[in-house]
């Protein structure tokens, strides 16, 4: 296989960044699985650095959006919720659902802000944040992506209230 024309001082990766950040992923799951989550972290940060230098357009933040989430589930064992680089990956991702518009990573970026939120004390943050997924969920209703489990529309539609045996009854 032919190497890409670089310098000595050049690093590889400056040749094709679009296959970097595509095994610098593959790196990041792989070594979240084993789990080096160190390992991980610095493999996804790699991608995110890179891809934030691809440009503006929507597949970046897509690809932006899915490191952003990778990364944060590969600091949370490391770091812990709470962690000031757990929040900020979440932060990010939750800036990047809004902007893109992707419903199938709304739900668990809104999970890792409000959880972040719960486990630093934050509780207006969290109390605010505990009903964007009911409003997510009810749009989402409205397009026929609602969950599917009766127990879990009724916890969305809720607004995310802690489990009431009274009210499960009902």
């Amino acid at each position: 296989m032919r190497r890409p024309n670089c310098s000595p001082i050049t690093p590889p990766w400056r040749a094709r960044p679009k296959r970097a950040v595509e095994y610098w992923r593959r790196a990041g799951v792989a070594a979240t699985a084993r789990p080096a989550y160190q390992e991980a972290i610095g493999h996804l940060t790699n991608a995110v650095s890179l891809v934030r230098k691809m440009g503006e357009g929507r597949i970046w933040l897509q690809r932006e959006l899915d490191l952003q989430i990778l990364l944060a589930q590969a600091l949370i064992p490391k770091a812990g919720h709470s962690a000031e680089p757990t929040a900020a990956a979440f932060a990010r991702a939750l800036e990047l659902v809004e902007r893109i518009g992707d419903g199938q990573s709304r739900f668990p970026v809104l999970y890792g802000n409000w959880v972040g939120h719960f486990v630093r004390g934050d509780s207006a943050q969290y109390l605010a944040q505990g009903a964007k997924p009911a409003r997510a969920c009810r749009a989402a209703g409205r397009r026929g992506a609602a969950p599917r489990r009766p127990a879990a529309r009724r916890h969305f539609a809720d607004g995310g209230r802690p489990y009431s045996a009274r009210r499960a009854a009902t």
